[in-house]
C-alpha cells in the first residue's frame, strides 16, 4: 500500500497467481462463481498486453471512477470533492466456505479530509455502523467498509490484520495513502457481475490558507493552486517562493459574492433522502455553487424559505446541501461562494 520497508505488495505475475489462487479457494473446487470468474479471466487475457503497454496504460484510463486492476498506478490527487475509485492493491478470500472477499482500493496518494457516499457498481451503499458494517439497503449484512484518510503515520486495517491469517499485518500501514477496505460476502443476486466497482465521494486535500494560518478542505482555486505549488505531489516549491499577499488577494476575489440583476423561479421535484432535485426539463441556468431558496409547499424533509446550495449541478438533476446562509459560514464550509438572492 505504501512504498516503504514497512509494507508489502503483490506485483505482476505474483498478483495474478494470488488472485487465481483466491478464486480457486473461494469455490472449494466447485464451479467458479461469477464473483471472481469475470476478474480472473479478464486479468489473464490482459496480462500480455499490459506488459507491452504499461507506460501508457494509466493514460488510457478515461474514467477516474473505475477500479483499476494493475500492478502499477500513479498517485491520484483530489482537491475539493470528487467521486473516485482507484487501483485495487490487495485481494484475498477467507471464510469456512470461502465466502468473504477482502479488497483494498487506494483512493488518493495524500491525506484527505473525509469520505462521503459510497457505491458498489451503481448502487449506493446504505448506513454504516461504527465498525463499517452496512446495516441498511441492498448490501445490508453483506459488506463492511472501512477507511483511512492517508495520515502519516496511520495504522493498518485491524480487522483485516485479524482475518487475513497473517497476509496483511500491522506493518501494512499505507502511510500517506487514503484508501477503502471492503469485505464482501458472496451473494449471487447482489453481485451478479463479479467484483463490483467501488466508488467513494472523497473530500480531498487539506490546503493551507494564509488568511487563517490553518489547513482545511477548500474549493477556492487560489488556495488550491498555492497547495499544488508547494506540495511534493505538485511542483515542490519552497514557501519562500510564494507571494502570500497575492494569494490572499486572489483568494478573496474567488470568495467574492456575485450580484445578479434578478432571481429566477423554477419548478422542481425534490428527493431529500438522495439530496437531489429534478427539473421538469433541461435547465442550464442552475449551476454548481448557486444558492436556492425554497418557496411554496416544501417536500417532506425540506423547509420552505430555507436556503440550499448546489454542490453538483447537471442538465436536469442536481445535488444540494443546506448550509447556514451567511457568507462567512458558507466560505468556512468549503462550498463555492453562493449567489445572493
Amino acid at each position: 500500500m505504501a512504498s516503504s520497508a514497512e509494507t508489502q505488495s503483490l506485483k505482476g505475475p505474483g498478483l495474478a497467481a494470488a488472485l487465481a489462487a483466491a478464486a480457486t479457494a473461494f469455490t472449494g473446487g466447485a464451479a467458479l462463481p461469477a464473483f471472481l470468474t469475470t476478474f480472473a479471466l479478464s486479468y489473464g487475457l490482459q496480462a500480455w498486453s499490459m506488459r507491452e503497454a504499461r507506460k501508457r496504460a494509466m493514460e488510457d484510463v478515461a474514467d477516474r471512477k473505475v477500479t483499476i486492476r494493475s500492478a502499477i498506478a500513479p498517485f491520484r490527487v483530489v482537491y475539493g470533492e470528487a467521486v473516485v475509485s482507484g487501483p485495487m492493491i490487495y485481494a484475498q478470500v477467507t471464510g469456512t466456505d470461502k465466502e468473504y472477499l477482502h479488497l483494498i482500493v487506494a483512493l488518493a496518494g495524500h491525506r484527505v479530509h473525509s469520505f462521503g457516499d459510497i457505491w458498489l457498481d451503481d448502487v449506493q451503499v446504505g448506513t454504516l455502523d461504527g465498525s463499517g458494517n452496512v446495516t441498511s439497503g441492498d448490501f445490508s449484512g453483506l459488506a463492511r467498509l472501512q477507511f483511512v484518510t492517508g495520515t502519516n503515520p496511520q495504522s493498518a486495517f485491524s480487522d483485516l490484520v485479524s482475518e487475513s491469517g497473517g497476509t496483511w499485518t500491522t506493518n501494512h500501514k499505507g502511510a500517506g495513502i487514503a484508501a477503502v477496505y471492503a469485505r464482501l460476502k458472496w451473494d449471487q443476486d447482489k453481485f451478479p457481475g463479479g467484483i463490483p466497482q467501488i466508488r467513494v465521494l472523497v473530500r480531498g486535500a487539506m490546503c493551507y490558507d494564509p488568511r487563517t494560518a490553518a489547513s482545511a478542505l477548500t474549493h477556492n482555486p487560489a488556495i488550491i493552486l498555492r497547495d499544488y505549488l508547494i506540495a511534493a505531489r505538485g511542483l515542490g516549491c519552497d514557501s519562500s517562493e510564494i507571494d502570500d499577499a497575492s494569494v490572499i488577494t486572489a483568494a478573496n476575489v474567488c470568495d467574492g459574492w456575485v450580484a445578479l440583476a434578478s432571481g429566477t423561479s423554477i419548478s422542481v421535484t425534490a428527493d431529500p433522502a438522495a439530496d437531489t432535485f429534478t427539473t421538469a426539463a433541461v435547465e442550464s441556468r442552475i449551476q454548481t455553487g448557486d444558492r436556492c431558496v425554497l418557496s411554496g409547499t416544501a417536500p417532506t424533509g425540506l423547509t420552505s424559505g430555507s436556503t440550499y446550495y448546489i454542490i453538483r449541478g447537471g442538465p436536469r438533476r442536481s445535488r444540494w446541501r443546506r448550509t447556514i446562509p451567511t457568507p462567512s459560514k458558507a466560505r468556512r464550509s468549503g462550498l463555492p461562494a453562493p449567489v445572493p438572492a
